[in-house]
Formats: C-alpha cells, structure tokens, sequence
C-alpha cells in the first residue's frame, strides 16, 4: 500500500462477480460495492486480484488504491476509476479489518 494513494471501502457487493483473463494469463475479479453516506448511495467499482472469494450481498471491506485507467472500445477512448484491491475482507472479520487499517495507519503517519 502507498500513503499517497489508499482507500478503504466498506459496503455491499452488488450483482455476480466476474473474472477475467488480462493478457499475461493473471486472473482479476471485478465487482461492485454499494456504499451509502450522508444519505447518498454510490458504487465503486473495484478490480482484485484473482485470489478474491466475493459474491453478490456480501458485507465486504475493501483496502487499496485508487485508478483511472484509459482504453479504447467502439473506436472511442474512455476512462474508468476504479479501486484496485490490495485487500478484501468479509465485513465480520474484525480483528483482521482492524489489524489492517492499524497498518494502513502506520502508513499515514508523519
């Protein structure tokens, strides 16, 4: 994890995780978490690795970094941001969701 560029996403895992092959063979999962604040509700599209074990409902905590990144589809470049997962927990592993955001902390201290 980098201090310059670290989020954490707590909510709801929305529709059927999918997997992906990219180009070097590796395996990345992409799904969506549903978060709400200030009476808002936002999705936040996040991209793991492939060793995340997700399904759709799943309270989760997600730990990482935030991306844009740029592709061409339709001959048309478009951009997406997205959290890149460096960690993914169930919502009710507490003592591992805390033991992380403690290392997390670490990071942002001056």
């Amino acid at each position: 994890m980098d201090a310059n560029n670290l989020a954490v996403v707590r909510g709801i895992v929305t529709g059927v995780p999918h997997t992906r092959r990219l180009r070097s063979g590796e395996a990345v999962i992409e799904f969506v978490v549903a978060t709400r604040s200030e009476g808002r509700n936002a999705g936040v599209p996040v991209v793991a690795s492939g060793a995340a074990a997700v399904g759709a409902g799943d309270q989760v905590v997600v730990l990482g970094h935030v991306r844009q990144r740029f592709f061409r589809a339709d001959g048309v470049t478009r951009s997406r941001t997205e959290l890149v997962a460096g960690q993914v927990f169930g919502a009710g592993r507490r003592r591992a969701v805390a033991e992380a955001l403690a290392a997390a902390a670490e990071l942002l201290a001056p």
